[in-house]
This record gives C-alpha cells, structure tokens and sequence, in this order.
C-alpha cells in the first residue's frame, strides 16, 4: 500500500500498486478500479502514491496520484475517471507524470486549490467551486520549478510533501533540496537546508503540531521545526527513533494530535505535546589537565584551580571538561575559546577536550561553556588563568634550536607525503583486487542453451559495485537452465564483499532443489545470518525447462522483469511477498510459471536501468524503458536487445554521472 484515505462519506481508499480499491462504511470487501487500456474513463496507471478529495457544492471529487501515469480525478457520480498528464508542448499540462503528493486547500474566494508534488516540481490547479463547472472550465496546471539562475526559486524538483499553514504559505519537503517555504503572494521560495540546521536535506513528511511548529521526517532524524524562530530540533536514534532513516509518504496526524512516522525499521508515535525540551542549565566544571598528552597532578582539582603558569616549553597542552546533566550526556554540546588567542568561541559539538600548541608568552584566559542534550546553555561555563612564560629568544643556542626544529619539521612533512602516497598506492591495488573479484562471479562468457539465446551485462557505477548476475545448470542433463541477478544495498567495496558472499552462499545451495523459491528462501536464511543489519539484498532468480519451454521464477525485491511478446511488453509479477533478503530470517516465497513462445524476449534487470537520471534530475524511467525495447527490431539478438537498451540510456544521461550499478540479463526465445 502507498496510500490510504478517508473520504467525507467513511470509505477507505487504498492505493495499491496493482490499482484502486474501496471498502463502504460497514462492508467487509473492497471494489476494485484497475487501468483498462480499452477505457478511456478508467485509471491512467494502477500505481497509485497519493489519494485526496475536493468538494464542489454538493458534490466532491476524488484526486488519485499515480508512480508514472500522471493525476486522475474520479467523479463518485458517474464512476468515471479524468486523466491529466503531462505534455511537452503545454506549459499549463501537469510538470510530471510521477507523483509523491497530493494536498487540498481553499484559497481566498473559497475555491478549492489541488497542490501537487511531482518529480518535475510543484504544481497548482484552482478549481471551480462547483463540479458542473468542471466540464466547462479549462483545466491549467500553475508550475513552480527549479531555476539554478533564481534563488528564490524550488530548491529542487522532486517534491515529497506538502503542507499548507495557510492560504498564502505552503511548506514543502524535497529530495536533496531540504525545506522550502513558498509565499504565495510573492511566488518566492525561502530554502532551509543542513547549513540553517535540517539534519539532512531529504525531506519525506511534514506534519505540524497544536503550537504551528513542524515535524519533519528524513534521511538522518526526526526534526522539529519553529518557523517564529526559524530554528530546528533534532531527534536521532538515542532519542527513541526506530532509525535515523525514515520512507516517503508514511506520515500521519491522528485526530487526537498524535503523530505517526514510518522508517526502514518500524515507525515512531507520539504526542508532540508531551516532547519536551530539558529546561534544567547543567553546571560546566574543568575535568583534567594535560601536557603532551599525561595527565598533570595539582595541588588541587583542576574545577578548584583559578591561575595555571606554564612554560613556553609546554608548547602542547589540553583541557578536558564536562557539562553535568546525565540525561542524555553524550549529546552534551560544548564550545570554548582562549582569550588572547582565539577570536571567537570554537564550537565543537560533543567533543569534550580542547588542545593549544605553540603559544606565545602572555596572559590568556581558557573559558569552557555547555549545555544538556536539548540545547539548553550554561553561558557563564568554567574558566582558569594561564600565564605562559616566554622564552629566551635572544640567545645564540635557541637560533640554533629553531633551525633545527624547521630541519626536523619538513623532514617530517616529507615523511608524511610519502606515507601519503604510500597509502594511496595501496588504497587502489585494493580496489583493483575488489574489482577483479567481482567481475570474476560472473560468467566470461554468454551460455549455449538449446533454443535460447542468453546473454548478460554488469556495469558497476562505482569502480566496485554490488551487483552481478551468474548462470548455472540445475541437472546433469542439462534441461533445466537457470540464472541469477543480485543487488546488494551497499556500493563500493563493502558492496563487492556482500556481492563475494553472496555468490558463495547461491553456489552452495544450487542443485539441493529447482525451485527458484526454494532457492532464495533458502540463501535468504544464510544471508539473514552472516551479513549486517543493514545490508539488504534484491534477487531474482529463473530457471528455463528446455523440454516443455517453461519459464518458472521467484522474486525477493528486484525489479519486475518484461517480456516482449510480439509487439506486446508485459511486466512479470510474482505474488506472495517480495522482501529483500536480509531483512527476516523467514520468508515464504512464491514463484511464477511463464510458458514461452517463439520470439519471446525476457529482460530481467536492476533498478540503476530505469533510475538512471539525467542533469535535470529527470528518470529514464519505466514508459522509456517499455517504448525502447518495443522500439527494437524482432530479429535483434539477445546481446543486441542489450546493445540497444544501454544505447537510449547513454543517449538519455548524457554527461550526467550514474548513482547505481546497472545490470541485464536477456533471454531470447527461438
């Protein structure tokens, strides 16, 4: 489910990604409206990622967001749907086809505003007050987009969620782009970014509490945010959070207040009345005192020490201290400065210590300020004198001692460049080593299997990737062809090692069954064992009987594969649960049993095909992906279906740099 909604009348409306569904109040089954290619008034698409409602006089209207078919409405009346998609040579046509948000406001005449957050920006369409009106009225989407030559313009383009304050100013989460408060009076954006002190610019919700403040969801916390102040509060995982990463559209207000986010590990609820900051101001006290780096004894505490004499020989020394609330102490902040030497206050976060090297003779006065976990400041802090006697700099001998410390530090500096390049020399023959490792899992060549023409690629984004494919023979006959396609989450080199592990363990269990459901249920339960956490895993695998061309498959996260059946492109979809491996140590996989045609062609592939994305942060996406394998001549071969497929992409993404690994595996039917 991607979306959920409660109309005026109490039907439930789910979004699915197999369509739209309806549960009346007090019925038990659902009515389902599925796309029907040969009706016009039915679904532009069944991936449905929004749900909201208009009223127009007595009557209301249904808006439905769809993943890449655009925006529907649907009149209860006459159980039709209008589609609204975007067309290129229309400026008033909707910005994009794929939709992350939906929200309903009135504006000042008290016509109903439909706000849109697309991939290509944000949309707004004013709607007549009554429905008959409809019909009558043009229908022109109000764009705002992304202008790298105007500041005030979105911040990016990928709009996750909407919030209304009021008539004149909206808030919006974006991907990359952080927050963004429109005014709608002046048409200007107003960003807040990490920088103002978001704790990450990917914003996936936005609810607000009784007091206006904000609650935001994203991919480092749980922010709150205080427009009055334009200041921020941030939630991690030692406040309670189920992870510091949260998902998109998973947010909700209940009507009681509470509030109720979704992340990768669970969700969060709460009554943002009873968050409260701890207003207690925690006393700031000196803890130690070192010099090249041993603790010095005193003739008392060093909180009890008010002058400190050192020599201009103490040239490296530190102070350690601590702010006294044990809330939460090790989100404890701290910042210091030294009179005499620093020109401001250096704020250091967590750290405890601050270290001073090479002071010059003088008086200096070291002062330490803190405050508890929620921000609450000590201003007056702890601070002591210090006196540093300077040295004897006439002398003939201390000439002689500074040219040879100037000797000694740049040897020291060489030293460090050669450790420098040694240790980059050895970072790249790893990653050489990590990469030949890699290529090495996958075949060297395409297979001879009777009456199919196979062949595969691996293109890693990184100079090491997590994903790789791998064919292999299910009997000593060789009747039953199969083959694998891998995703692992991680990139890089903690990719390849999950990449290395998992080959290991699919080899291992080859041959013990030819069920593809079999298979993954059984490598997922390994995998759940011996990799992190967080280290997912998306698979497919397929296995071909030659004697009665019969395709049978199982899916654990990976993308749904196509066939082209003539001029005919069908996505393959296998039922029961599609988890990743990794994420439960038990998992019921079911498979799909495909027969095959002459002529038939499989594509079988990762998400970095269709998620490739150009400099104007546009997909390729699945309609490209579909028109570009139609687009291919019937007599192409297997290695030419991915030929031309790479080929749209590269043409597609241009200069832009790609962000995943991209990996095909194409079966071609005789």
């Amino acid at each position: 489910m991607a979306a959920v909604f409660h109309d005026h009348a109490g039907n439930l409306w789910v979004g699915t990604a197999l369509g739209l569904d309806k549960m009346a109040p007090g019925q038990h089954h659902f009515t389902h409206y599925r796309h029907n290619p040969a009706n016009p008034y039915s679904l532009s698409e069944n991936g449905i990622s929004a749900i909201a409602e208009t009223q127009h006089g007595d009557r209301r209207l249904l808006w439905i967001g769809t993943g890449s078919g655009g925006l529907n409405s649907f009149d209860p009346a006459t159980g039709r749907f209008t589609r609204y998609r975007h067309n290129p040579a229309d400026s008033t046509s909707l910005s994009h086809n794929r939709i992350y948000a939906l929200h309903v406001q009135s504006n000042a005449q008290g016509a109903p505003v439909l706000w849109i957050g697309t991939d290509g920006g944000l949309n707004e369409l004013v709607l007549p007050a009554l429905a008959a009106g409809l019909a009558e009225a043009p229908v022109r989407f109000r764009r705002y987009q992304h202008d790298p030559a105007d500041a005030g313009s979105l911040s990016k383009n990928r709009v996750f969620s909407i919030y209304a304050a009021s008539d004149s100013v909206l808030w919006l989460g974006t991907w990359g782009g952080g927050l963004n408060r429109l005014d709608h009076n002046t048409g200007r954006f107003t960003h807040y970014a990490e920088k103002e002190g978001l704790p990450n610019d990917v914003v996936y919700g936005i609810l607000a509490d009784d007091e206006g403040r904000l609650w935001l969801s994203t991919n480092n916390g749980l922010s709150r945010f205080d427009p009055a102040t334009a200041t921020f509060r941030n939630y991690d995982i030692a406040d309670g959070l189920q992870s510091k990463e949260f998902n998109q559209g998973a947010h909700c207000r209940s009507a009681s207040g509470e509030m109720f986010f979704g992340g990768i590990n669970g969700f969060n609820r709460f009554h943002p009345g009873q968050v409260r900051d701890n207003p207690f101001v925690p006393p700031v006290v000196l803890t130690g005192f070192e010099k090249f780096d041993k603790l010095v004894p005193l003739p008392a505490a060093i909180s009890e020490i008010e002058h400190l004499k050192l020599s201009y020989r103490d040239n490296f020394f530190s102070f350690s201290f601590a702010a006294l609330d044990y809330t939460n102490p090790a989100k404890n902040q701290y910042a210091y400065r030294l009179d005499g030497f620093d020109e401001d206050w250096i704020y250091c976060g967590t750290r405890r210590y601050a270290s001073y090297t090479n002071l010059d003779g003088g008086e200096y006065v070291f002062r330490v300020k803190g405050s508890n976990h929620d921000g609450v400041w000590n201003e007056t802090g702890a601070a002591v004198h210090i006196t540093v006697t300077p040295p004897f700099w006439e002398t003939w001998w201390f000439a002689a001692l500074t040219a040879l410390v100037v000797v000694a530090v740049g040897y020291g500096g060489y030293r460090r460049k050669l450790a420098a390049r040694l240790e980059k020399a050895r970072i790249l023959n790893e990653l050489k080593a990590a990469h030949d490792m890699q290529m090495g899992l996958m075949p060297a060549a395409a297979p001879r299997v009777p009456g199919c023409d196979v062949a595969g690629i691996c293109r890693p984004a990184e100079d090491v990737g997590g994903d790789f494919f791998d064919y292999f023979w299910l009997d000593a006959g060789k009747t039953k062809f199969g083959f694998m396609l891998v995703d692992v989450s991680d990139k890089a080199m903690k990719g390849a090692m999950t990449a290395v592990l998992t080959s290991g363990v699919a080899s291992a269990q080859i041959g013990r069954s030819d069920s593809p459901a079999t298979l993954i249920q059984n490598i997922n339960r390994v995998m759940y064992v011996k990799t992190p956490a967080n280290a997912f895993t998306a698979m497919a695998i397929g296995v071909i009987d030659l004697p009665t061309r019969t395709l049978r498959f199982a899916n654990a996260g990976l993308t749904r594969p196509l066939l082209r059946r003539g001029e005919q492109i069908t996505y393959l979809r296998v039922g029961g649960m599609h988890f990743p491996r990794g994420i439960l140590p038990e998992v019921e996989y079911e498979e799909l049993a495909v027969p095959l045609h002459s002529g038939d062609v499989l594509v079988f592939y990762t998400d970095g095909l269709p998620e490739a994305m150009n400099a104007q942060e546009e997909l390729f996406d699945y309609p490209r992906l579909e028109n570009a394998l139609r687009a291919l001549p019937a007599s192409a071969s297997a290695a030419g279906v991915i030929a031309g497929l790479l080929q749209k992409v590269e043409r597609f993404v241009d200069d832009a740099k790609l962000h995943d690994d991209t990996t095909i595996v194409v079966v071609k039917v005789a």
